[in-house]
């Protein structure tokens, strides 16, 4: 695969990923806030204009913001976005100072021409494209209060032929711990997206036992 980390284009930070495979197919991992939306639109018009699968990790807009621009201001079509949020009333009792965040995605999320291409994943569910594996390691379920947002961040493992990459969003101490208890099989990666930028994010022990060999650090 060729993968691209995308640049923040505002001073706030951000997360994005541009991923094209052997054979030309696009995936896009977040991609930032909304005044990222132009130069991700770049990258996707350049590479066909289309994607075939968009991962969101959790609702926060320096993740969301860029999308929701693009289903609101382009015809780019998106094939599948797998995402896996948790309910509003959660956002308002724990994060309230984030509602607006949720709800300008899931507004965006519930438009017409975007609507049946939702894909809601559980977890150990495995997509394959063009040769390309990712496995839901993790989804929220709706147990985690503490550090709402990034708590709820969905984390994946993607293998691309003998190597393989792990997303870790914004996984906070909490879900660190969660990981640690019920999904250590799965954590050790060659590349491991650092969560929360790089910083106030997953716990030391977490990224002991992923034990990567490189670092993706989307921070300004």
């Amino acid at each position: 695969i060729e993968l691209t980390q995308l640049k923040a284009n505002t001073p706030k930070q951000m997360m994005g990923y541009f991923i094209k495979t052997k054979n030309g197919k696009t995936i896009v991992i977040d991609g930032g806030n909304e005044g990222d939306f132009e130069n991700l639109e770049k990258y996707i018009l350049e590479n066909g204009g289309n994607v075939d699968y968009w991962f969101l990790t959790h609702y926060h807009s320096d993740h969301t913001g860029a999308l929701s621009n693009i289903i609101r201001n382009t015809d780019i079509k998106i094939n599948n976005i797998v995402y896996s949020f948790c309910d509003r009333e959660k956002v308002l009792n724990y994060e309230n100072s984030r509602i607006s965040q949720y709800d300008n995605i899931v507004d965006a999320l519930s438009s017409d021409r975007i609507s049946k291409n939702l894909v809601i994943p559980k977890k150990g569910q495995i997509f394959n494209i063009d040769g390309v594996k990712i496995k839901i390691i993790s989804v929220y379920e709706n147990d985690i209060t503490t550090n709402l947002g990034n708590n709820t961040s969905m984390v994946f493992k993607m293998y691309v032929n003998s190597k393989s990459l792990l997303f870790l969003g914004d996984t906070g101490v909490e879900s660190s711990e969660k990981l640690l208890k019920e999904d250590s099989n799965y954590l050790k990666s060659d590349y491991v997206q650092m969560a929360h930028h790089g910083q106030n994010g997953a716990t030391f022990e977490l990224y002991k036992k992923i034990s990567p060999k490189y670092c993706l650090w989307p921070t300004p």
